[in-house]
């Protein structure tokens, strides 16, 4: 995430849509209204370069974790 110079909140954001939290549930985990978190889901996906929430997991975290884990697997 450090790559993309998400934010903070930014970051709190991405790593409850990788755990597969909805809108509404970000919202009020995060303490925001749901209106903010699409705000913060724009700004991540416009940094990212994802136009959905599939997208932003594997850029996030998939592109990042494959290459670690296909070195693991093949020593």
């Amino acid at each position: 995430m450090e790559a993309y110079s998400l934010t903070p909140r930014e970051r709190e954001v991405a790593e409850c849509v990788a755990r597969g939290h909805s809108t509404s549930e970000l919202a009020a985990r995060l303490h925001l209204s749901p209106h903010t978190v699409r705000d913060h889901l724009k700004a991540i996906f416009a940094k990212v370069d994802a136009s959905s929430r599939g997208e932003l997991v594997a850029r996030l975290f998939g592109e990042h974790a494959l290459p670690i884990a296909c070195a693991w697997k093949s020593a």
